[in-house]
């Protein structure tokens, strides 16, 4: 997708063109979760929740550093790209009039490429410095000594290689290569997965390190394959021209501002229960709450790729940007909510097949999460709103005020309820963090929920209440009841759907 064709996705086939893209990428990333379940599995088998709580301590560091050393070019670098390196409003409008065809728009395309891929050289080798020097520091914030110093440094390329790789997958967006974006997930998810298993199989505790610098390895490797195909390597260590374009970085730095919260919250949380607990206590939260986040995926991975961007273009519009938020709502939350019932009633027979008998005492917590994930599908749409309309101050504070909520009713939930309470902390900053949500677009966009997805909202979390009244206050004897709602839900969202098409 690109800019320019941005129009021909208005109009009467809006709602069926956002509908054809998040299948797309969901049947993509279907495969890609399934393939993550397995790689979870043989973890949680071989490691234990002790191993599992040590991965997701080290995924968290290298994501805070990856964020900070980043610059905020995979989601700047899009922008920067699919633009020409174009900022102006008056470039966004020209291409929704269609006259960019008189432009040299590939050339211009191509040389804010070399931009971003030499900023993205850079960053990935400052980034992968500063680890190795950080490396104690690191190893106490994270396990509280100086054990893991060695591992960190090894780690340090982690970071370096994940920062490139994301300055490349920007460049795939930024031309509009759905396809190549699609089969790079494909093939990262299939090599990641059936080279690191051997390593954690084989080696146990002392290949985690090992198998995180696979990883990064494949995610570089399968990037690059794509990306230097449509976007052939041109010269982007001039460092003169560098200098030139700061305001790439410009957009990147307050991106970074706005989403660092979210990185320190997610590394705070485990570092609390880590403090007040124990590392199975992490492994156990992690799982319970990563698990729907990656279930959500499935469907949410089209809102970065196919709707940021059409909202971005859309955005001098006010009516066509308020169709295009709402109908992504509606489309998300009768993708989201059937699935998210049906793992509900279900998750007392995964959890042991996904993981191990051993991770039964988050089955709660994940419950909850999931329940979650039906306000995310409403709110996820409407936090794309700020940042498309470049108020990245707004986008900061929203993602800051949601970052120290999370951290202080997780916290709490835990002291007093361990990890289910903190499961049910998620749950109320997910409620909070909505409500802020809608307050924030009415107030300063304009935008209204439409009534019909308000009553298809709470008949979403109706049922979902269904369910929790099936799962815990009937006799064993009556748990078919759970099926009602489940069916009631796929019923619900074909009808919407179909309905939907027709009518539009």
């Amino acid at each position: 997708m690109r800019f320019c064709s941005m129009s021909e996705s208005s109009g009467n086939g809006l709602y069926r063109v956002l509908l054809k893209s998040t299948t797309l990428f969901a049947s993509v990333q279907g495969f890609c979760v399934l393939l993550s379940l397995l790689r979870n599995k043989v973890v949680a088998v071989v490691l234990g929740p002790a191993g599992m709580g040590v991965i997701n301590l080290y995924n968290s560091v290298i994501r805070l550093l990856v964020l900070l050393t980043g610059g905020g070019l995979g989601t700047s670098g899009v922008r920067y790209v699919s633009s020409g390196g174009m900022w102006k409003e008056d470039s966004l409008r020209a291409c929704r009039r269609q006259e960019c065809g008189r432009r040299n728009v590939e050339g211009e395309r191509l040389a804010a490429a070399d931009q971003v891929r030499g900023w993205s050289l850079l960053l990935a080798l400052a980034g992968t410095v500063l680890t190795a020097m950080l490396s104690p520091f690191l190893s106490v914030i994270a396990f509280g000594d100086h054990a893991h110093t060695l591992a960190f440094v090894l780690l340090s390329p982690v970071v370096g290689l994940s920062t490139f790789a994301a300055g490349e997958l920007a460049l795939l967006k930024g031309v509009g290569c759905l396809k190549g974006l699609a089969r790079q997930s494909v093939w990262n998810a299939f090599f990641m997965t059936f080279l690191t298993i051997p390593v954690l199989y084989f080696w146990k505790e002392d290949g985690i390190v090992p198998s995180l610098l696979l990883t990064a390895v494949v995610l570089l490797l399968t990037t690059c394959r794509y990306s230097l195909r449509e976007i052939p390597l041109g010269r982007p260590w001039l460092f003169g021209r560098l200098k030139r374009e700061k305001a790439l970085l410009g957009l990147g730095v307050a991106f970074v501002l706005a989403t660092l919260g979210g990185s320190v919250m997610d590394l705070l949380v485990r570092a609390v229960i880590r403090s007040a607990g124990s590392l199975d206590d992490v492994g156990l939260f992690s799982v319970a709450y990563m698990t729907p986040l990656t279930l959500a995926t499935i469907f949410f991975y089209s809102l970065e790729t196919d709707f940021y961007p059409r909202l971005s273009a859309s955005q001098m519009n006010t009516a066509e940007a308020q169709a295009l938020t709402s109908n992504q709502i509606e489309i998300s939350l009768l993708s989201v909510s059937p699935v998210v019932m049906l793992a509900f009633v279900s998750l007392n027979f995964f959890v042991p097949l996904l993981f191990s008998g051993k991770f039964l005492p988050c089955v709660a917590a994940m419950q909850a999460v999931l329940v979650a994930l039906v306000l995310r599908a409403v709110k996820l749409p409407l936090s794309y709103v700020a940042l498309s309309h470049g108020k990245s101050s707004h986008y900061m504070i929203l993602e800051t005020l949601y970052a120290v909520l999370f951290v202080a009713l997780v916290s709490l939930g835990y002291f007093y309820y361990g990890v289910t309470g903190a499961g049910f902390g998620v749950l109320a900053t997910a409620a909070f963090d909505f409500a802020t949500l809608l307050f924030y677009a009415r107030r300063w966009h304009g935008y209204r929920l439409p009534i019909h997805i308000g009553w298809l909202t709470c008949a979403e979390l109706l049922l979902t209440v269904f369910c929790a009244v099936t799962a815990y206050c009937v006799p064993d004897a009556f748990r078919w009841l759970a099926a009602i709602p489940v069916t009631l839900a796929f019923l619900l969202s074909y009808c919407e759907l179909r309905s939907q098409q027709v009518g539009k």
